[in-house]
């Protein structure tokens, strides 16, 4: 996104607001990689309200989200300053509940502290795609 941006800039044209987050949304694969990253928390947060799940099958599916949260948070920043923030905060919240789901184990103090987080990671990416797809409208 950014060459193309420079290009436009050197013809001296400019995005509009609606335009530059449909060009960013595109550029990052926004809608499937949202898709992915709720179904990798569905996955975790599955994992971590069974006892019976082990350490091992929480590091397998925490360690998808962690991949996964990690690429779409390094799609940011958004054309959209408040879109940005928002999904800062949402990949912020789903990256600590990745990380805590993974360390986990059979300790149920800390299933529980990564369900809490994963589960405001995935309202807050939720609130974040409601300000992407307001975005683009012009």
């Amino acid at each position: 996104m950014a060459a193309s941006g420079l290009a436009l800039a050197a013809c001296g044209g400019s995005l509009s607001g609606a335009a530059a987050v449909a060009s960013w949304a595109k550029d990052a694969n926004f809608t499937a990689n949202t898709r992915t990253l709720l179904d990798d928390a569905r996955h975790a947060v599955e994992a971590l309200a069974d006892p019976s799940s082990s350490p091992n099958e929480l590091h397998t599916v925490c360690g998808v989200l962690q991949t996964d949260d990690e690429a779409a948070y390094n799609s940011l920043p958004t054309p959209d300053a408040s879109a940005t923030g928002l999904l800062n905060r949402a990949y912020n919240q789903l990256g600590a509940g990745a990380s805590h789901c993974y360390d986990a184990g059979d300790a149920p103090l800390a299933r529980a502290r990564a369900l809490r987080e994963l589960t405001v990671g995935a309202a807050d990416l939720a609130e974040g795609a409601a300000r992407v797809a307001s975005a683009l409208v012009p």
